[in-house]
C-alpha cells in the first residue's frame, strides 16, 4: 500500500470536522459547513488510492451523520411550517406574536 500519497493532515482535519458538525449540528450554517468539509476532505485524504484509513473513516462518517442531520432539520421545519401554519412567513407572524413584537413593524422596520 504507498501510503506517501496519503495526507495525514487531511485525516486529521475530517476527524475534527467531523466532530465539530456533530456538535453543532443544531446550528444550521456552521453544522453544514463542517459536515461538508469533513467529507471533502475524508475523500481529498485518500491520495489516489481506493481505500480510507480509519481516522478518515470516522470523519466521514461523523461529517455525513452531521450534514444528514442538518438536511432532516431544515426540511422538518419547512414542513411543520408550511403543515401547521401555510408558510414560512405566518409561522414567523405567529411566533414574533406570541413574543408581544408586531410583525408588520418589524417588517416596516427591516424595508
Amino acid at each position: 500500500m504507498n501510503d506517501q500519497k496519503r495526507s495525514a493532515n487531511m485525516e486529521f482535519a475530517s476527524l475534527i470536522l467531523g466532530i465539530a458538525a456533530i456538535a453543532t449540528a443544531c446550528l444550521v450554517y456552521p453544522a453544514f459547513v463542517c459536515g461538508s468539509l469533513s467529507i471533502m476532505f475524508a475523500l481529498l485524504s485518500r491520495g489516489g488510492t481506493r481505500t480510507f484509513t480509519q481516522k478518515a473513516q470516522v470523519g466521514l462518517i461523523l461529517g455525513s451523520i452531521g450534514l444528514g442531520v442538518v438536511i432532516f432539520l431544515v426540511a422538518y421545519t419547512l414542513l411543520i411550517a408550511y403543515v401547521y401554519f401555510g408558510g414560512i412567513e405566518e409561522m414567523a407572524e405567529v411566533l414574533y406574536g406570541n413574543m408581544g413584537i408586531d410583525y408588520e413593524t418589524l417588517l416596516r422596520n427591516l424595508r
